[in-house]
């Protein structure tokens, strides 16, 4: 089965979705701002370690939105009574190569974990808005990021040996079409 009829059979009933993460909705915070912070609860993210405030969260996510695109992937979950978020994602770039952060949340399946970086990648490759795109990732993502290179969306560009204090760091990289 070639990469196409893959991704075809993946997103049998239905592609997950991008969009923007809105930190406002006129009154105040978003929903999505209150959905990051319940799923920050759970597992404190990565790029902001444990122990914050809700307040000091909310200041991050917007101090951070200044830095990167910040946006969130939707997708068919359990939690949810048709889609919903399962992915916080930003997007740091220097105008030609990007490296995203995710946030998978905590109730994010295996499944939902696939879909949505399949899209994403896919998404990438089409877009006229980035050059080059850089994932790194430890062991513990080695096989997702594996599994994404049999649906044709991600590419293996090497490893760097002891390249994070958790371990080796290994690299791949998909291309955009950004001239």
């Amino acid at each position: 089965m070639n990469p196409s009829d893959k991704r075809r059979r993946l997103f049998k009933k239905g592609k997950p979705l991008i969009r923007p993460l809105q930190i406002y909705n006129g009154e105040g915070y978003s929903k999505d701002v209150g959905i990051l912070w319940a799923a920050y609860k759970r597992k404190p993210f990565e790029m902001f370690g444990p122990g914050m405030s809700q307040e000091d969260f909310a200041e991050n996510v917007e101090r951070l939105s200044g830095q990167a695109e910040l946006m969130i992937i939707d997708d068919e979950n359990k939690g949810y009574q048709d889609n919903g978020p399962v992915v916080f994602l930003s997007l740091f770039s220097n105008g030609w190569k990007s490296q995203p952060q995710v946030e998978f949340f905590p109730w994010a399946t295996p499944k939902n974990k696939l879909k949505t970086s399949v899209t994403f990648l896919h998404w990438i490759r089409y877009s006229k808005e980035i050059g080059v795109i850089e994932i790194r990732g430890l062991k513990e993502d080695k096989a997702l990021l594996e599994k994404c290179k049999d649906y044709g969306v991600l590419f293996y560009s090497g490893k760097v040996i002891g390249g994070h204090p958790k371990g080796n760091e290994y690299i791949y990289s998909v291309k955009g079409r950004k001239r």
